[in-house]
């Protein structure tokens, strides 16, 4: 309840609730029991599991948010996971692709559905939920522009596309099936 009046995304609600639900059956506690080894042995088996340090730390931020909660609300006295630092971990920034490599997947993508989408993806830097989430509707051929209504922490924006991408995304639609059409 608190977090829709907060304005969170029902995908942020259900992160935390996903979250929660997992460390919850982890313990086998009542959540207001559990104490800050609870959480060390919890990401202790994540990270055995090959999950990254950055989900980890995720992890941490989602369930020492909770217990902030609880303590704000006097379910319990005082947030347990204090005790527990943050997770290092190393961000990396990953190294585009070459012109060459683009070039190999241009040629190698013959379905003009995945064509439209790769040059989507290239061209924009749209995320894929968002690009997921996009009508017909949302797309002007006339100023190459694209309305995204639902971006990351719901906000609005208009990105711009190259003439390669939207052929792409005629050349689909000549051939897109009735049934797709959402708008």
């Amino acid at each position: 309840g608190s977090m829709m009046i907060e304005h969170k995304s029902p995908k942020t609600i259900a992160l935390y609730v996903s979250t929660m639900t997992a460390f919850g059956e982890f313990t086998g506690s009542d959540f207001t029991e559990a104490k800050a080894i609870d959480l060390r042995r919890y990401i202790a088996f994540k990270m055995g599991s090959g999950v990254s340090d950055r989900t980890c730390e995720n992890i941490r931020s989602y369930i020492n948010s909770f217990y902030e909660w609880l303590t704000e609300e006097e379910y319990i006295d005082a947030n347990p996971m204090r005790k527990v630092k943050p997770i290092k971990f190393q961000a990396t920034q990953e190294e585009p692709f070459s012109d060459t490599d683009i070039a190999k997947m241009r040629d190698a993508i013959t379905d003009l559905r995945i064509r439209a989408l790769f040059e989507f993806l290239l061209a924009s830097g749209i995320r894929v939920n968002e690009l997921c989430d996009l009508e017909v509707s949302d797309v002007n051929l006339s100023t190459l522009s694209v309305h995204i209504k639902h971006g990351k922490g719901n906000k609005e924006r208009t990105i711009y596309l190259n003439e390669m991408c939207m052929n792409a995304y005629k050349e689909y639609m000549k051939v897109r099936p009735v049934e797709c059409v959402k708008d």
